[in-house]
């Protein structure tokens, strides 16, 4: 398994917010408790495209595999297809779903024809909860942007990463304080889309480091200011 794959965030808990009042919107909607159509939007490496997938999930009552292909995107999205979207919601009580509805991302791709007819779908009844995200809300018309709760999801801060970084690299079988969280994090920008790949290196690196000591390795992301000499208890699970 791969280390993304192994790590991908599986529950609203595994999110990182930059907003702490967000982590409750959002669990609010996988448990159900909010109903009404949901756009999540900010920049790239926010968490956008996880939560709605997490979301989408939990109301679905199924993993990432079974919730695949209930996630559209909407680069090249027809207005055709979008009329066929109520039968695809509908579709879903066969296959075993406990609710009913889909995410479509970076919905900005649609054109103004598009939004029209997905603006009529929902009026007219979709069937299910949508989901949508956006880095560009503005290019969104004002009477679709109107049909949803919307939420602006900003990049978490690098302390916002602190404890799921610490989490993770326990995991790997690594012990690190909150002053090695830091260092580990220092040159991290904090995007989410990055998080995983960053963590990824610094545990080979580390592992590097451990498997030939005395070597003057220096190359841990933030850790390189330790000089080698890192202090971490490596366990065996």
């Amino acid at each position: 398994m791969t280390f993304s794959k192994k790590y991908r965030p599986l529950t609203v808990n595994d999110l990182v917010f930059r907003d702490p009042q967000h982590r409750s919107v959002v669990q609010n909607y996988a448990n159900g408790t909010a109903s009404k159509h949901l756009m999540l939007y900010g920049p790239p490496g926010s968490g956008k495209s996880e939560a709605a997938r997490i979301i989408l999930e939990s109301r679905l009552g199924v993993g990432t595999d079974g919730a695949r292909s209930e996630i559209h995107h909407a680069q090249g999205m027809t207005v055709d297809f979008i009329n066929n979207l109520p039968s695809i919601v509908g579709a879903q009580t066969f296959l075993g779903f406990t609710s009913h509805g889909l995410v479509i991302d970076e919905v900005d791709f649609l054109d103004r024809n598009a939004q029209r007819a997905l603006r009529k779908v929902i009026d007219d009844g979709l069937g299910g909860l949508l989901i949508c995200t956006t880095n560009n809300l503005h290019k969104l018309e004002e009477a679709f942007r109107d049909r949803f709760k919307k939420v602006h999801l900003e990049r978490p801060l690098v302390q916002d990463w602190e404890a799921r970084a610490q989490h993770i690299m326990e995991q790997e079988g690594y012990r690190l304080d909150l002053r090695q969280v830091q260092m580990l994090l220092s040159e991290f920008e904090g995007s989410a889309r990055d998080f995983l790949e960053w963590l990824e290196d610094s545990s080979i690196d580390l592992k590097a480091m451990h498997q030939s000591p005395g070597t003057g390795s220096t190359h841990v992301n933030g850790l390189t200011t330790l000089g080698g000499n890192l202090s971490i208890t490596q366990f065996k699970r």
